[in-house]
């Protein structure tokens, strides 16, 4: 019963911090007026730009969002790894462990991936450590259609991959140069490793030209400039 009353309080003392926090953002109107009528939104927890006229606008990201999502699919791969059987055969080896002399076992490794689709006859880019060593590659579209997939062309030193799906007059999405990019400007980031529909989240671009030292752990020639987001 003790704990029970101190979980309670809590809570109560918990539901009046927030309460107390949304009515001090609800009453503080003085710099807020303007924009507090903008299509009818309330300034609280919504990011605004400002248009050609001068108006305040809310950021809106389902368009872009919308467009994305359909050119990124989820990538599932197999391949062949090296494995010893772990299931005891006796009470021995239950307690002391299994001998360790035996030969190891070949068993199938399933991973998985996003890619974007960059081309409407099927070309898809994706990341080099999604697809190596691969020996099945499928590809899963926004609207759940499967199809087998060949890999094109990779480069492990910049950690990108081209694959190849049989389909054609596929949503894509274009490049663009990313020197153009500065730093503070709004991005959305959209992937979909696990088959279960894209994920799009947004921030800002808050350095350019990281160099993290990730692929260098497997290649000494890596080359490293990656875009950091929030």
């Amino acid at each position: 019963m003790k704990n029970f009353m101190s979980l309670f309080l809590a809570a109560i003392l918990g539901s009046a911090v927030m309460y107390g926090t949304i009515q001090l953002l609800d009453g503080d109107k003085t710099q807020s007026v303007r924009i507090e009528h903008v299509n009818g939104t309330s300034p609280i927890g919504v990011a605004y730009t400002i248009d050609e006229k001068g108006e305040y606008v809310p950021l809106d990201f389902t368009e872009a969002s919308e467009k994305v999502m359909q050119a990124v699919v989820n990538i599932r791969t197999t391949r062949m790894v090296q494995q010893r059987n772990q299931m005891p055969s006796s009470p021995f080896d239950f307690f002391f462990g299994p001998p360790q002399g035996g030969p190891p076992q070949q068993g199938p490794a399933i991973s998985g991936g996003s890619g974007v689709i960059i081309s409407a006859d099927g070309y898809i880019i994706t990341n080099n450590h999604v697809i190596a060593e691969a020996t099945d590659i499928e590809v899963t579209l926004n609207d759940k259609r499967s199809y087998k997939a060949r890999l094109v062309g990779a480069d492990p030193s910049t950690d990108i991959a081209v694959i190849q799906i049989r389909e054609k007059e596929l949503p894509t999405l274009r490049f663009t140069n990313s020197d153009a990019v500065r730093v503070g400007e709004w991005v959305l980031a959209v992937g979909n490793p696990f088959n279960l529909n894209s994920t799009v989240t947004a921030g800002i671009v808050s350095a350019k030209a990281r160099n993290i030292g990730i692929l260098r752990q497997t290649m000494e020639t890596a080359v490293e400039s990656f875009i950091q987001t929030d």
